[in-house]
């Protein structure tokens, strides 16, 4: 595997370490960098109280989560796996894009009257 070209992991076992051990401590680090790394921004979302924005993206790590979902289970979509991720993340910033235009043209008629 790739952890053996940085790092010998035959060394480890007799302390019964194993390279599953070591990509959970890799993905837990992951996981609280990515957590210090959103928080701030979350924490802005919540601050202006954008509820679409936090809609758009829980909605759209949704998606993602059952794209990621459906391939893994289904064999024959492996193979069009990098151009359905395209097609969804495509349509997913479509979506944005129609969300953005919706609401900027609902607070310009609200503005005008």
């Amino acid at each position: 595997m790739f952890i053996n070209s940085w790092l010998n992991v035959s060394q480890l076992k007799p302390l019964g370490i194993t390279e599953e051990h070591i990509f959970l401590l890799l993905l837990s680090i992951g996981i609280i960098i990515s957590y210090f790394v959103v928080y701030p921004f979350i924490n802005w979302i919540v601050t202006i109280q954008s509820t679409k924005l936090i809609t758009y993206i829980i909605s759209s790590l949704l998606i993602m989560v059952c794209f990621f979902i459906v391939v893994l289970f289904v064999g024959d979509l492996q193979y069009l796996m990098i151009d359905l991720l395209k097609i969804t993340l495509q349509t997913l910033a479509a979506f944005g894009i129609v969300l953005i235009l919706f609401y900027s043209y609902k607070r310009f008629i609200k503005n005008v009257n």
